[in-house]
């Protein structure tokens, strides 16, 4: 099974955030393993998320450099397949 990362910024009301919640919804429908991750606070979309069982990671940092630097580490460390990016 493939391991899926989506990466956008937050979950506020917006049509992207949309739009990846509902993507993350569509790859876990057909046998994907797929976390969202994101790197600011609002979560408009959790509910969307727990309501369909996707896994939610959230960076919380201060500093940009804080909030880049465990990205990375998240990244190189779960060893995911794709990487979807929006934003």
């Amino acid at each position: 099974m493939k391991k899926i990362v989506c990466l956008i910024d937050n979950l506020n009301a917006g049509g992207a955030q949309r739009q990846i919640c509902y993507l993350a919804k569509f790859l876990k429908e057909n046998g994907f393993n797929v976390t969202l991750l994101t790197y600011y606070n609002s979560d408009f979309f959790s509910y969307y998320l727990s309501k369909n069982k996707i896994n939610h990671i959230k960076i919380n940092e201060n500093t940009k450099i804080k909030k880049a630097y465990k990205l990375f580490k998240y990244l190189r460390t779960k060893n995911h397949d794709i990487v979807i990016a929006y934003l």
